[in-house]
Parts: C-alpha cells; structure tokens; sequence
C-alpha cells in the first residue's frame, strides 16, 4: 500500500510538473505571438553589418583624383566617384577596381602594382580624395550640405541639421545614394527606437524628409 502510494504520488508530481511546464511554455509562445502577429519571427538589418567608413578609408560616393607622371606620354588625370559597388575603372586597365575599404595609399600602391611593369616600365602615381560632403533638406531645422566625417548613419545626418521640424513626416524619409542613384525608404521613429533601423550615410547621400499631410 505505501508503494502504491508513493508510486501514485510521485506520478501526481510528475504529471503535475508536467502541466506545470507545458502552460509556462504556452504563455511563452503567447507572448510571442502578441509581440508578433504572425507567429514568424522577424530578422532585422543588423547595421554592423554596413561598410565602415572613416576618414582614412575610401567609400561608396567618394571622388578619387588620379593623376600620373615620370613618363613621357602618361594618362590624363581620372577623376571618378566610388561607384555603389565600391569600384573604379582607372585607364588603360582593363577591369575596374575595388577602390572602396582601402586607404589612399592602399589604393596607390594597388594600382601601382597593376600598372607597372605590366602596361609601363615605370610611373609616378598621385591620389587624392575629394572633399566629403552629404545633404539633409525639406523638413529639418537647418537644411544644407554638411561635412561627412567618421561611420555615420543616417540619424546623425538629421542630427547634423539641428533634427526634425515639427511637420516632418518622420516614417517616410528618403535617402538617395549618390553613388548609383539607390533611393531608400527611411523610418526614424524605427531607428532612433532600435538602431538595427538605421541605415549607414555615404558621402555625397542625400536626405529628404518630406512634410506630413495632416
């Protein structure tokens, strides 16, 4: 009898633990469900994930200057925009280059070594980089073209200009890649809420906050 007992109790605790856990895991997934709608789970741009971009190393948007010397008869100097995909076409190569990611001197040496001695038996290479500007108009508080300097994002772009204006439609802004021409759909009150929203600013990137209807 007291075996029997301690067999029915224990399998009480047991199938009480049991309902005990199955209930927990279905608020669990109560929850979810309410946080989400779908029941499927969201996986959001991770903005880590963007090229960094920094005074020292060249991005999409960047204007590079090339010019060439110590030959007789050198190139005419190239003056080319970072393309979207981070490459340039300097002459006489024939593919372009990834440009993008490298220092100055990086890209110097790189083209450097692609030129000589394959195309000429020596050259003297200069390369430079364009001042680094984006704009921010329509609905902030200071609009203009501002100094693109360090990894920004488009949240310090609207900082940049003093922030929104009270008629500013915060979920519709637009930023325009220079580079490429890309227009992307911007949602500030998603980025300033979760920074997995923000989107990366290049230099040349245009922003444009549009005025709310109501």
């Amino acid at each position: 009898m007291r075996a029997g007992k301690f067999m029915k109790n224990g399998f009480d605790c047991s199938r009480s633990a049991l309902l005990l856990l199955l209930t927990a895991s279905l608020c669990f997934t109560g929850c979810r469900l309410l946080d989400n709608p779908s029941g499927r789970e969201t996986v959001l741009p991770d903005a880590s994930d963007a090229p960094e971009a920094n005074s020292d190393i060249l991005a999409a948007g960047d204007h590079v200057f090339i010019t060439y010397s110590g030959i007789p008869f050198p190139p005419h100097p190239h003056n080319e925009q970072i393309r979207q995909d981070g490459k340039i076409h300097p002459p006489n190569l024939e593919e372009p280059v990834h440009a993008a990611g490298l220092t100055i001197g990086e890209l110097r040496e790189m083209l450097h070594n692609l030129y000589v001695p394959r195309i000429y038996l020596q050259l003297t290479l200069t390369v430079k980089m364009g001042e680094r500007l984006f704009t921010v108009h329509g609905e902030v508080k200071l609009a203009g073209r501002y100094k693109y300097s360090g990894t920004m994002t488009v949240l310090d772009g609207i900082a940049a200009a003093h922030g929104l204006s009270n008629y500013a439609a915060k979920r519709r802004i637009r930023v325009t890649r220079k580079a490429g021409g890309t227009v992307l759909e911007f949602d500030y009150n998603k980025a300033r809420d979760n920074p997995n929203h923000d989107l990366p600013l290049y230099p040349g990137d245009i922003i444009y906050v549009p005025r709310r209807q109501f």
